[in-house]
């Protein structure tokens, strides 16, 4: 078995290729059948409610960073934070113009918005395009 990743064709997340058919479904997929009972919003996965109450409703920050005074909501994000802020870590790397990113998610970005100039996530409110999830979900709060 190997360990080689692929990127996600959609956000350019890098995954196990057993694991991107399932990837594509839960994280791309339409359907939201699981609700936020506080603010009504929708999500793919029960586990992912979880995650945005803890996150957004209670402000949970139980990681803090041990070179500054920043804290964060899950261990993942501490750890991106440390290597991409105090560490300077650049692993990832545009293939058109060499720009180098700490995160995936920021090279997927950097991609779409430089190179494709197709700001694909859509607010379903006012009808704003964002070029990440995350600028659209900053957008929504």
């Amino acid at each position: 078995m190997t360990d080689k990743r692929v990127p996600c064709p959609d956000c350019g997340n890098a995954l196990l290729p057993a694991r991107l058919k399932n990837h594509i479904r839960e994280v791309h997929g339409e359907a939201k059948d699981h609700k936020c009972t506080r603010c009504n919003a929708t999500f793919k996965r029960a586990d992912h409610v979880r995650q945005h109450v803890r996150e957004v409703h209670d402000k949970s920050k139980d990681y803090p960073c041990d070179h500054c005074e920043s804290s964060f909501s899950r261990p993942f994000v501490l750890k991106q934070h440390v290597e991409t802020v105090h560490e300077k870590k650049r692993n990832h790397v545009c293939n058109v113009c060499n720009a180098s990113f700490g995160q995936s998610g920021s090279l997927a970005g950097h991609v779409k918005s430089v190179h494709e100039q197709a700001p694909d996530h859509k607010c379903d409110t006012c009808g704003s395009a964002f070029y990440l999830a995350a600028h659209l979900q900053l957008h929504i709060e």
